[in-house]
């Protein structure tokens, strides 16, 4: 009896809050969780070097939003969008590795500050994260 093809795929989630330094007028404390990725190695299972691409979705929370406009309130909305990966793993030993990526996700907020005018704008952008570290499987 044949067996079915197990896909050389695995999902990865992270959650991340950024603490870089905030600057221009408006300060929001921002939440980036879950970006859920679904990556495809190429290779077989034990190749030493085995690169990988990826895409996903990331949801992004702005909150905690200060300001030194003079206005009332600022809100900004919650955004998803697509990310995408590429990296490659590297096996000195079948428990020992290296590992390294590159990541982009596409974040896109509306911001409103209300004050004796309501102002609207988007704001689109794309950060970038980079990854590297050992890996040990068991």
């Amino acid at each position: 009896m044949s067996q079915a093809p197990t896909p050389p795929a695995k999902a990865f989630a992270s959650i991340g809050f950024s603490n870089a330094p905030r600057q221009g007028p408006t300060r929001p404390k921002i939440g980036s969780w879950p970006a859920v990725l679904f990556n495809f190695h190429f290779g077989s299972t034990g190749d030493k070097f085995r690169p990988y691409l990826g895409a996903g979705v990331n949801y992004t929370r702005f909150t905690d939003i200060k300001t030194s406009l003079p206005v009332d309130s600022v809100d900004m909305s919650d955004s998803w969008g697509l990310a995408v990966q590429a990296g490659f793993d590297y096996q000195f030993t079948p428990q020992w590795g290296l590992f390294a990526s590159i990541a982009r996700v596409d974040v896109k907020t509306d911001l409103v500050a209300v004050g004796s005018t309501v102002l609207k704008t988007t704001i689109d952008f794309k950060p970038i994260t980079y990854s590297f570290g050992v890996s040990y499987r068991y």
